[in-house]
């Protein structure tokens, strides 16, 4: 394809299937300053690169029918004065400067990614982690960022513009951590969120026939960023991995497949660490299910077992402790049978398994099912108290 001039224009003609071919960074920062006005010249001295530059990345895009180039007139010149400075262009800018060119690219970068996003990003995703996260992954992440971004990191060092960006950030870390590690005011966000999700949600379904497809899902600084924030996070779940710490590591390698669903790396790596963080969430709903149990509230600690077996289908206290919250009962007993039922056949060398087994059959009425489960357990443990007990109430040996 012949090399278009300084004054043609690209335009985009369709957006459907764009994600599969996989924009590079760069590549979406052109594409999102297309907009069938500006000239190829024009985009390149808003981004400060040169045509030849423009041309290059965006031809990817032509050949695949994307954009089309048309001949047209250059917009006025003050067009592209009042374009909205990029942080592409604010940090080759700061480049220039003796002071702020002092502090790496890729830390200007960052902070700026972060700053530019606060006001559209979730508590969540301010802090980096999963709305089912447990308090002490939230307490942990809040630690690491206090570290990376508290004010005091650049203490007696001249930062011009980017001192009002980091107290943004760090204050906005903070606030998010005082919301979500206290349990309170965490469900009342989380009930907020739910309900500007279905706001959100039925405005659509109320337009979505008269509009067209919304390209800013895939162009313009929302793309930019969504890349950007998913290899930050990548990178950033490598490091924990590599520490050990395989939590934290889940987390932040499902938001890099959350932010770019399309790179198999980010997919691979957080189907991987699945099961880990599914494990780690169900032993926090364990503890929560056994202090409600301590506390005397049956109720809430039947529900919070239930959801561990859910998770984690191998739970073997869980399924003791279910067993004889629904033997309690004996509308539940049904359930109870069940619960055990497939307990005894994950675990049949566990004697508190088959007793408390052979309890809900006792309590069923069904004395020879219930006086083979306590002498198994009593062989596989002859001071099983529960089986014990349970013969003794049986009258039999």
């Amino acid at each position: 394809m012949k090399t278009p001039g300084d004054h043609d224009i690209p335009r985009i003609v369709r957006i459907d299937g764009l994600e599969s071919i996989h924009l590079e960074p760069e590549e979406a920062f052109v594409f999102s300053r297309v907009d069938g006005k500006h000239t190829l010249g024009q985009i390149a001295k808003i981004l400060s690169y040169d045509t030849a530059r423009v041309w290059k990345l965006l031809s990817r895009l032509v050949d695949a029918g994307f954009i089309v180039m048309q001949a047209g007139k250059a917009v006025p010149r003050r067009a592209a004065v009042t374009q909205k400075k990029t942080i592409l262009n604010q940090i080759d800018e700061d480049e220039t400067d003796s002071e702020l060119n002092k502090i790496p690219r890729d830390v200007r970068n960052d902070l700026l990614l972060r700053y530019e996003g606060l006001s559209r990003q979730t508590y969540y995703e301010v802090l980096g982690v999963l709305p089912n996260t447990v308090p002490e992954e939230i307490r942990k992440k809040y630690f690491i960022l206090v570290k990376q971004y508290h004010p005091d990191r650049f203490f007696g060092q001249e930062i011009g513009h980017y001192g009002e960006k980091i107290d943004a950030v760090f204050g906005k870390i903070t606030e998010a951590f005082e919301e979500l590690s206290d349990e309170a005011k965490r469900k009342s966000y989380d009930r907020k969120l739910k309900e500007a999700s279905k706001s959100a949600k039925d405005r659509k379904q109320g337009k979505g026939k008269e509009k067209k497809p919304d390209k800013t899902i895939l162009t313009g600084t929302n793309l930019i960023e969504r890349l950007a924030l998913a290899k930050q996070h990548f990178k950033e779940a490598e490091k924990e991995e590599q520490a050990g710490n395989d939590v934290a590591a889940a987390n932040l390698y499902y938001l890099a497949f959350h932010y770019d669903s399309q790179d198999k790396a980010h997919e691979r790596a957080w189907n991987r660490m699945r099961p880990i963080l599914q494990r780690h969430k169900a032993e926090d709903l364990f503890s929560r299910g056994m202090d409600a149990l301590n506390r005397g509230k049956t109720a809430e600690a039947t529900v919070l077992f239930e959801e561990v077996l859910q998770m984690n289908p191998r739970k073997k206290e869980c399924y003791r402790e279910l067993t004889r919250l629904y033997a309690r009962n004996k509308a539940s007993l049904d359930r109870a049978k069940d619960l055990g039922g497939h307990a005894v056949e994950f675990f049949p060398d566990d004697a508190d398994l088959r007793a408390t087994m052979g309890h809900v059959y006792k309590e069923m009425g069904q004395v020879g099912p219930a006086r083979k489960e306590f002498k198994a357990a009593l062989k596989l443990d002859k001071e099983n108290e529960e089986a014990r007990m349970g013969l003794a109430e049986l009258g039999g040996k």
